[in-house]
Formats: structure tokens, sequence, C-alpha cells
């Protein structure tokens, strides 16, 4: 017989994978979803880890590094220290024409740094004879401006680069070096031209210096966090995807430079799937890459099937029983029974929590961390609890979604599209609803061109859907979802549309 529990006993995880992973017990928390761990470990061709925001990448990302032995060097590097993108913010010109040798450049000074300051400190200090000990000394020499340089020559170009005072550089200013001006050390604007050494004489021995300090039994996987967390003002910039894009092309490149030459070490991206999506076209074997060499983080399975199974509810019980040892004897089936007794408005939990949510473990552990701070003492998550939070989630939703459209469009034109559907002050509404709305207060919303456009923009985030009933089938209700993979990622302009339920309160109460 099942003991009675109360919610505030149950820890059911945290919306932040980062902080998830400092539980003491985070290992023993951790679900993972159709065994995507020991896929990536067990497959040194699997490099990228792909998802929509919120399904776990940091997650799984975090498990890697806990569960990483002594011998082994597993650790996440954090998107907001990429000097790359300082170089870009920076306008350089050189950046234009070769992102894809700036990216690798970085990609490989930040492979050495990591060789010489945790794989082999040691050696790199104090072994000469030793490869680490000649990377180190190739890294000192990074430091030297002239080591770019083979000579000076005056000209009245435009200003690149500078060195200040002290004739330091730092990271950015360093690979413009490759050719540009810069600030003489005496403080005056002396505008001077570097004759510029190729790169390649510079990348390659680099490379082979790197490759050769990396040992046989070295084990060392690099995670890069979402490229999303790049600074917010740089999303706007054309040139942010180019880099996101040149990025992939050289963790993929340099990575199978790893594996011919039999070195058991990663560089492993967390990728959001819309920002992939978003750079598709801009690169015909993007999608080969990212397939052949990815695994994919994605829990909507058929819903048909029965509650206590499917991937988000499994999650959920998984932490409940790890963390409540009342639980801890029962099975899947007991635990679900005990914890959701009750159908919300005619629907299953699972269905009920589905149709609120994108489909994502956070959009669950949001949901159910709210009943459990607003009814402590309560037993399970009945009805009138489940339902008396909803307007709370879905504010938070709401400001979820938010960080996620001003990745791909400027803030005007996503509020814009906001407002027009408050406008509409319809939850189901027709092309026709939008268009008459739209044209009679055409000049309320200034960043909206096209109405199309902005129906697309709103479809392709889930902010809406498209409905329709089949007479056929006892005038059955159907929806298509653009972030499930079983409906039509295209918007549909002759069905109606319909506001996603969970951001209904927010954006139309």
């Amino acid at each position: 017989m099942l003991e009675n529990i109360k919610l505030r006993e149950l820890y059911i995880g945290d919306t932040d994978g980062n902080m998830e992973a400092q539980a003491e017990d985070f290992t023993e928390l951790f679900f993972d979803v159709d065994g995507k761990y020991n896929e990536l470990l067990n497959d040194n061709n699997k490099f990228f880890i792909i998802g929509d925001k919120g399904t776990g990448k940091t997650y799984l990302a975090n498990y890697i590094c806990k569960k990483k032995t002594r011998k082994q060097h597993y650790e996440i590097q954090d998107a907001k220290k990429y000097w790359i993108v300082e170089l870009v913010d920076k306008g350089e010109k050189e950046s234009e024409h070769s992102k894809y040798l700036l990216c690798k450049w970085f990609l490989l000074e930040m492979i050495a740094k990591y060789i010489i300051h945790k794989v082999h400190p040691i050696k790199a200090r104090y072994f000469k004879p030793s490869p680490q000990y000649k990377l180190k000394n190739y890294m000192d020499k990074l430091e030297n401006l002239d080591f770019f340089r083979d000579q000076v020559l005056s000209s009245e170009v435009s200003e690149l680069s500078e060195v200040g005072l002290n004739g330091t550089l730092n990271n950015a200013d360093r690979v413009s070096s490759f050719g540009g001006t810069y600030k003489s050390s005496s403080g005056q604007n002396t505008k001077t031209e570097s004759k510029r050494k190729d790169v390649y004489e510079h990348l390659n021995p680099f490379e082979e210096l790197i490759k050769n300090s990396i040992g046989c039994k070295d084990d060392v996987i690099l995670i890069f966090d979402d490229l999303d967390e790049l600074d917010k003002k740089l999303v706007e910039k054309p040139t942010t995807d180019d880099m996101i894009l040149n990025l992939i092309k050289c963790v993929h490149d340099i990575n199978y430079e790893f594996i011919r030459n039999e070195k058991k070490f990663r560089i492993i991206l967390l990728l959001r799937r819309d920002i992939i999506e978003k750079l598709q076209k801009y690169d015909a074997n993007l999608n080969k890459r990212v397939t052949s060499n990815g695994i994919d983080l994605y829990w909507m399975i058929s819903d048909k099937t029965s509650p206590e199974n499917h991937p988000l509810m499994k999650m959920i019980i998984h932490k409940a029983r790890t963390t409540c040892k009342k639980l801890s004897g029962c099975n899947d089936k007991e635990i679900y029974n005990k914890l959701f007794p009750e159908n919300i408005n005619n629907k299953t939990p699972l269905q009920y929590l589905l149709d609120l949510s994108f489909g994502r473990p956070r959009d669950f552990i949001m949901y159910l961390n709210h009943v459990i701070k607003r009814f402590p003492e309560n037993g399970c998550f009945n009805a009138s609890a489940m339902k008396s939070i909803s307007a709370l989630y879905s504010s938070d939703l709401f400001n979820e979604l938010n960080n996620q459209l001003l990745f791909h469009r400027e803030p005007e034109f996503s509020e814009d599209c906001i407002r027009l559907l408050r406008g509409i002050r319809k939850s189901t509404f027709s092309y026709l609803d939008a268009k008459m709305y739209f044209e009679k207060n055409n000049s309320e919303f200034h960043n909206i061109s096209n109405l199309n456009d902005c129906l697309e923009f709103l479809y392709a985030n889930g902010v809406i859907g498209n409905t329709w009933i089949n007479k056929k089938n006892n005038n059955k209700r159907y929806f298509y979802w653009a972030y499930r993979r079983d409906a039509s990622q295209t918007v549909n302009f002759k069905k109606d549309f319909v506001v996603h339920p969970g951001l209904k309160k927010k954006i139309l109460d």
C-alpha cells in the first residue's frame, strides 16, 4: 500500500539545467530519454546535441561532465566568453571574408589553452622535450604582434585594430593583426599596414602542435553551450548567423581531423533546432552534418501511449521516486495514479500538460513546481490545484517565448505581432478575421509590413497553430503545431488559427 506523501517531499527538477546539476544527487536524478547519453559517449562521430529550447541540452551536457572519471577531461565552455564575438561586434572588415579561418583559430586557441592548463600542465611548464612544452612556447609567442607580421608599411588606410600603450593585444586584436593597421606604442595615431602572412602559415603548424600534444590515452570532451547565449545585440547582425554557421563547419572539420589521427578528443556544440533551421538556407550541407553527427532531443512521442509511459511523465515519475523514499518501491503506474489521480477539464493530466506546453521537460517542471510551491501540503497534483496556477504558468511560458523570439526578429516586430493577437481577441480565428482587423488598424502596427509574414512568424514559433474540424470523423477537431514533428511546418492560411492554450491567458485575458 502506498504511503501518504506531501508535495513538499518531492523534487522534480529545475527549469535551468545548470542549477539542477548542482544537486548532490544529480546523477541519480538524471533521466535519459531514449538512451541519448550512451549514444553520444559511445559514438565519436556524434558532436552536435540538437533540440528546441528547454529540451535538456544543458542538462545532458552537465550529466556528461558529472559522470567523467578522474582520467577524463570533460568540461562545458561558456558561450559568453567567446572572443570571436568581440571581433564581430567591432565590425572588423577582415571577419567578413575570413569567418571560417577566424572560427578555426578561435577553436584551436581554446583547445591549446585547455591542453596546457588542464590536461598536461606539468609537461607544458617543465618538460622541455615534450610536445606540450612546445605548444606552450608557441602560445607565448602569440602574445607578440610581430609574430604575425613580415614588415610594416606606411599607408593611409582605415584603422582596424589598435595596440594599447603597453603594446599588448587582446584576442580579437591579435587575430585582426593577420592584416590591418595599429596604433604605435608611442601613443601616436600613426596609420600603418602590416604585410600579412598567409593565415595558413600560422594555422597549420598550430594545429600540428595541438595534435601532437594530445596523448593516445587522453580522453577530452569540450562542450560549447547554446550559441544563442551570445550577446543579444549581436542577434540582429547578419554576421552572427555566419559566425555560428562557420563554428559548426569548423567543429565538424576539426573533430574529423582528430578522428583521422585516432585522437580521443571531441568538441561538442549544443544547438537549438530553430537556429539550425534558420541557417539551412545558407548552407546546403548543414542538414547532412547535423543529421549524421548529431543526437536529437525530442520528447513528443505519440500521445496515445499509456500516460505513465510517455517520456515526459516518466521523467517526472523517475525524479519523484528518486527524491521521495516513500515511493521507492512503487512502479511507474502506481506513482502516476498516486500523484495524478484526477482528470482535468475532461483530459488526462498528461494530455492537460501537453496541451499547455511546447512538449519540453522545462514546461512540465515549470508547471508542477508552481503547484508544489503553492500547495506544499497537498498529497497529489489534483485538478483544482493544477487549474489554479494556469495563469501564473502562462506568464512564465510567455516570458520564455519572448527570449526565443528575440533571436529571430527585432523585438518591435514581435511586440506588434502579439498586439495583433490581443486586438483580434479570439482564441480561434480565421485569416479573414486577422486581415480585417489588421487593415482597419494598420496605422497601429508600424513594424508589420505584411500580415502573412506576421502569421508565419507566429506559427513557426508555436504562438499560434492551425485547427480544423473533420466532419467525416464525427466532427473531431484537429490541431497542427509547428513544434511537433507530426505536424506541418508550414502555416496554412485556408485553415483557422488558434492561440496556444498555454499562452492564451497571458495574451488574451
